[in-house]
């Protein structure tokens, strides 16, 4: 998997993130394992190949016959452009003063300007409608115009719809099934309800006390399910839906530059030595009586997300939480 150097390569690495995931009032596991990749310039550009028909296939090759031409040329170039996402805050220089370094506003402040970036870019990729300007892609925009997304609208899944969608990512192994809560809890009354017992893998998590943890994760076939409730309800034919995402998460591991899943983008220059996360400031001096200044403090995430495959993606759109 192509990685960032000395810097993060996932946020549960970045120096500004990775305590910020375990108390995160929101609860989004896809943010810990979401890899990252470095570009070069403002977009990454990829060829995808084809897909070649059965009857196109090599055939036997008999004795002095002719070799059919079967050139297989490139489907259009898709590319992918990075969003930004910032969060603005301010203090005055007479605060920054009073408080010692255990109440120290700007440190409180940034961790929660980061967070925000952190989660609006989850909230962004993950939303049903395409971003406005300066957003990055969604997946669904990713998935819109191939057989990879079935619209539900609001009809109750069964059993078999997982299965049918967990098989349609082919573009390498699916590693990563992503919902809200409530999907999550839909799925195990389902598979209680059959009679059937929900498989369930080992993985480790941080604990406050005990520090990092075993635990048992939701999975199916192995491949771990992640909740993130950034991943917003909505109401479809009079019925609470959302999205469940199955994917093959992060590049090619023996070939970093061949084909890859879903995969975070990021420009090159924004990579810093310990964060993803550029810090710019700025002074507001008020003149007057008061004579008081302030400091504007942004966070920005340039970030965006790319799909190298297809296959590498399924969505199960509007699909109903309740039963």
């Amino acid at each position: 998997m192509a990685t960032l150097g000395s810097a993060a390569q996932y946020l549960s690495r970045d120096a500004l993130a990775m305590w910020l995931l375990e108390t995160d009032p929101w609860r989004n596991e896809l943010a810990a394992v979401f890899p990252y990749m470095p570009i070069d310039g403002p977009a990454l550009k990829v060829a995808r190949q084809t897909k070649v028909a059965i009857g196109s296939l090599a055939q036997p090759l008999d004795y002095n016959a002719a070799i059919a031409d079967s050139t297989m040329a490139p489907s259009a170039n898709v590319t992918f452009t990075p969003g930004v996402v910032a969060s603005r805050y301010r203090i005055a220089y007479s605060a920054l003063g009073r408080f010692d370094a255990n109440q120290d506003l700007d440190a409180v402040e940034a961790a929660l300007a980061v967070r925000n970036c952190m989660n609006g870019f989850f909230y962004l990729i993950l939303a049903d409608a395409a971003g406005g300007t300066g957003s990055p892609p969604t997946l669904v925009s990713l998935c819109t115009g191939t057989s990879q997304m079935n619209d539900f609208n609001g009809a109750a899944l069964a059993l078999a719809d997982y299965d049918t969608y967990y098989f349609k990512v082919s573009a390498g192994r699916c590693n990563a099934i992503v919902s809200n809560s409530a999907q999550v809890i839909r799925y195990l009354t389902l598979m209680r309800a059959a009679g059937l017992t929900p498989e369930f893998i080992e993985c480790v998590k941080e604990d406050p006390i005990l520090g990092p943890v075993r635990v048992k994760q939701l999975c199916l076939y192995g491949t771990p399910w992640y909740i993130c409730d950034l991943i917003q309800a909505r109401t479809v034919n009079s019925q609470t839906v959302s999205n469940i995402y199955m994917m093959v998460l992060g590049a090619n591991n023996k070939d970093p530059q061949g084909p890859f899943g879903v995969t975070g983008i990021i420009p090159k220059q924004n990579v810093q030595p310990d964060t993803m996360f550029m810090r710019r400031e700025s002074n507001i001096v008020y003149e007057g009586a008061s004579g008081a200044s302030e400091l504007n403090v942004d966070y920005i995430f340039t970030a965006g997300v790319a799909l190298g495959q297809e296959m590498a993606l399924s969505i199960m759109r509007n699909a109903r939480e309740g039963a």
